[in-house]
């Protein structure tokens, strides 16, 4: 279905897209600060505040169904 096909090219440019989220830019600048264990979180942090922008885009293709 072109439907469905539309939804998942969005999600995969959402996902590909490079966000000049000030958030994002934060976690990233402190790296070079924190120790190794804390840079894991930062980027572990930064891989769920890009799941969070995903959010919307899955609810609309209706990927997600009624879990959100």
């Amino acid at each position: 279905d072109s439907g469905e096909l539309m939804n998942i090219m969005s999600i995969v440019s959402k996902l590909n897209a490079t966000n000049d989220d000030a958030r994002t830019n934060l976690l990233t600048a402190l790296k070079p600060h924190l120790s190794e264990p804390k840079r894991e979180k930062v980027d572990t942090a930064i891989k769920i505040l890009r799941l969070l922008d995903l959010l919307p885009v899955l609810k609309e293709s209706g990927v997600l169904g009624k879990l959100i």
